[in-house]
C-alpha cells in the first residue's frame, strides 16, 4: 500500500506534465515527494510501521530517499509491471473486499 501510494503520486505528476504539454503550458515542478508521516496519515498505518516498512522498500530498491529526506519511487519499480499485478482487480466484475 505504501508503494502504491508513491507509484498513484507519481502517475498524478506524469498525468499533469502530459496536460501541461497538451494545453502548450509550462510544465509543473517536478514530482514531490512524501515523508513518513504523511504516508502514515495516507494510509492509516502507524508512523513506526511505515517506517519499518519503508527500510525494506529502500533496500529492494522499490522506494528512494533523496538528500531532502523525502520519499519518491524507486528505480525499481516498474509502472507496468505494477498495473500488470494489479489487472486482476481492475478486470469487469472484480470486487475488492
Amino acid at each position: 500500500m505504501i508503494h502504491m501510494v508513491l507509484v498513484l503520486g507519481e502517475i498524478k505528476a506524469m498525468n499533469v506534465a502530459a496536460d501541461a504539454r497538451s494545453r502548450s503550458a509550462a510544465p509543473p515542478a517536478a514530482v514531490r515527494g512524501v515523508n513518513v508521516q504523511s504516508l502514515s496519515d495516507i494510509t492509516r498505518i502507524p508512523r513506526e510501521s511505515v517506517r519499518r516498512k519503508l527500510t525494506m522498500l529502500i533496500e529492494s530498491g522499490l522506494v528512494r530517499r533523496n538528500a531532502d529526506g523525502l520519499l519518491y519511487v524507486g528505480p525499481s519499480s516498474d509502472l507496468n509491471a505494477f498495473f500488470e499485478d494489479l489487472s486482476p482487480l481492475l478486470r469487469s466484475g472484480a470486487r475488492l473486499t
